[in-house]
């Protein structure tokens, strides 16, 4: 699992620095985006969804990259949260009749990002069952020798 880990770090480390720079500086969305900042709510609403978010789900990957037991619960995080971008940009594509180069690149991250989620998802799934099922023969094994142990005694 350590190329999971090593996509939670890379989507971990753009989510901060992205979220942290559009946290300082809104006016970046704009000039990405070409969204318009007319009101102080409208910079209030770039500082705390494409700033504080980023930056609270980017903490999130890096602490599923470093933290072994955390790797399930945080892939299922980033899964959720990739299929979302992903959906909802190819959702806002075909609703247009022209793309921009930020989308493009926005679905140039978040396709690939979306498909090593969903690949590393059922990786772990299969890695976890694998586990459960040695861990469920050794119990069997230790409870048939522990059976045999009381036999012996009496």
């Amino acid at each position: 699992m350590k190329l999971a880990r090593i996509t939670l770090t890379i989507a971990g480390l753009v989510f901060v620095l992205h979220g942290t720079a559009c946290l300082i500086y809104p006016e970046l969305i704009t000039s990405e985006s070409a969204l318009l900042l007319q009101t102080r709510s409208s910079y209030m609403e770039v500082r705390a969804e494409y700033g504080g978010l980023p930056i609270a789900l980017g903490l999130l990957f890096l602490l599923g990259a470093f933290r072994k037991e955390m790797l399930d619960t945080v892939m299922v995080t980033f899964l959720t949260i990739t299929s979302g971008y992903i959906v909802g940009r190819l959702i806002a594509v075909s609703l247009e009749t022209e793309i921009d180069v930020y989308n493009l690149a926005a679905l140039a991250y978040e396709g690939p990002m979306f498909l090593l989620a969903l690949f590393y998802f059922f990786r772990i799934r299969q890695e976890n069952a694998r586990v459960t099922k040695l861990n469920a023969a050794s119990y069997c094994r230790t409870e048939q020798l522990s059976a045999f142990r009381v036999e012996e005694i009496q």
